[in-house]
C-alpha cells in the first residue's frame, strides 16, 4: 500500500479524542471515515512496532504469552476470550485453533499487516498484538494479560520486528459481495435436506450463488423460522439462566472465534446486551439487529440447531448452538430453550 500524509486527520483525531476520551478507536474510525490501521498508527499515545508479514509464524509464537486475552468483532458484536495459543494449525489459507478459550478459525486471505502495540494510559500500559487486512479493518487483536510476560512480549516484537516502516495504508473501500436473486428456490430446499454436515453449509451457498440471508428466507416455514429481534433478551435471560453449555460464533470475513461454555451476568447497557464474564465476554449491540432465525440443518448427528443474527445489510452477526461434539446429538435442552423462543 503507498504511504499518504495526513496531517489533516491527525489534527482531527486529536481534537476528536479529547472530546471524546471515552470512545474506543473502532467506533471513532468510523465516526472519521477512515480505517482503524490508519487511526492506530497516527496516534500518538500509542507505541506502534510493525512485525513480519508471516501471521502464520507469529500467531504460532503466541503460546509465549501465556494467558492472553482474544478479541474478534465485527460491526455489532465483539467477543472476548481468555487462554492460550496452542493446538493451532494451518492449511494454505485456513487455520484453526481448538483449546479452551482460544477456539478460532482463520482466513488468511486478506490479512495484510501485524502489529506489537503499547497502549499508555497514565502510569498503565497495555500490551497486544493487532492484526489488519487490507482494507485497514482489525481482524483480531490479543492481549497480554499477565505481568510475568512482558518480557516475552518485548522478545516477540524485537525478534519478529519488520524491516519496513509503519507508513499509513491507503485504504481502500470493501465492496459487499452482491448476489443474484435466488432462481430456484425448490432446488436449494432440496440440496439442504441432503445436507450431512453443518461445515457442508458454506458450499451450499456457494453452489446455489446464494447469500445467507436470502437461503434463511427461501426456507422459511421448513428449516428457518423468523423470530421478532425482541427475542434477544429473552434468549440472553434463557442462557444466564441454563444450566448446560452453550457455543456462540462471533467474526468476521478473517476470523471466527468461539465461546463454549456458561454465562450467569446478563446486563443490558444502553442499546448493548452483554454477558459479562470472568472469562468471557459478549457485547451485542441489538439495535443493529434487524432479523432473528432459529435455523436447523441436517446432519448424520441429528438435526443442529441454530440461532442467527443479522443485521440491515443481510450481513451475519452470530450464531449461538448448544455444545455439541461430533458424533454426538445436540443438546435436548439446548432445543428446549429454542423452543421456549419460537
Amino acid at each position: 500500500m503507498q504511504a499518504i500524509s495526513l496531517e489533516s486527520l491527525k489534527s482531527n483525531w486529536i481534537r476528536y479524542r479529547a472530546e471524546n476520551p471515552k470512545r474506543r478507536i473502532y467506533d471513532a474510525a468510523q465516526d472519521l471515515n477512515v480505517s482503524e490501521e490508519v487511526l492506530l498508527l497516527i496516534d500518538s499515545e500509542q507505541i506502534v512496532t510493525p512485525l513480519i508479514d508471516d501471521v502464520k509464524l507469529i500467531l504460532n509464537r503466541v503460546k509465549e504469552l501465556g494467558r492472553v486475552m482474544a478479541l474478534t468483532r465485527n460491526h455489532d458484536c465483539v467477543i472476548e476470550t481468555y487462554g492460550v495459543y496452542e493446538k493451532l494449525g494451518f492449511h494454505g489459507t485456513m487455520g484453526i485453533a481448538l483449546n479452551p478459550g482460544i477456539d478460532l478459525r482463520i482466513f488468511l486471505t486478506h490479512w495484510a499487516h501485524a502489529y506489537a502495540v503499547e497502549s499508555r494510559t497514565g502510569s498503565y500500559t497495555r500490551r497486544s498484538l493487532q492484526f489488519f487486512n487490507s482494507f485497514g479493518q482489525a481482524i483480531h487483536k490479543i492481549y497480554v494479560r499477565d505481568d510475568d510476560h512482558i518480557a516475552d512480549f518485548e522478545k516477540l516484537r524485537e525478534e519478529l520486528r519488520s524491516s519496513r516502516a509503519a507508513g499509513l495504508p491507503l485504504s481502500k473501500v470493501r465492496e459487499h459481495e452482491v448476489y443474484p436473486p435466488l432462481s430456484d428456490s425448490r432446488k436449494l430446499l432440496n440440496a439442504w435436506e441432503q445436507l450431512k454436515d453443518v461445515h457442508d453449509f458454506h458450499k451450499l451457498l456457494k453452489d446455489h450463488q446464494c447469500s445467507r440471508i436470502d437461503a434463511m428466507r427461501a426456507v422459511a416455514g421448513t428449516y428457518s423460522t423468523a423470530l421478532p429481534p425482541e427475542r434477544i433478551q429473552d434468549l440472553f435471560k434463557c442462557l444466564a439462566q441454563a444450566d448446560f453449555n452453550f457455543m456462540v460464533f462471533v467474526g468476521n470475513q478473517e476470523m471466527i472465534q468461539i465461546y463454549t461454555g456458561q454465562a450467569k451476568n446478563y446486563q443490558r447497557l444502553g442499546s448493548w446486551d452483554n454477558f459479562l464474564e470472568a472469562d468471557f465476554n459478549l457485547h451485542l449491540d441489538r439495535s443493529a439487529v434487524k432479523d432473528v432465525f432459529v435455523v436447523k440443518k441436517p446432519s448424520t448427528d441429528g438435526e443442529i440447531t441454530s440461532i442467527e443474527l443479522y443485521n440491515n445489510q443481510g450481513s451475519l452477526i452470530c450464531q449461538f448452538f448448544g455444545e455439541r461434539k461430533p458424533g454426538r446429538p445436540e443438546l435436548e435442552a439446548w432445543r428446549q430453550l429454542v423452543g421456549k423462543l419460537v
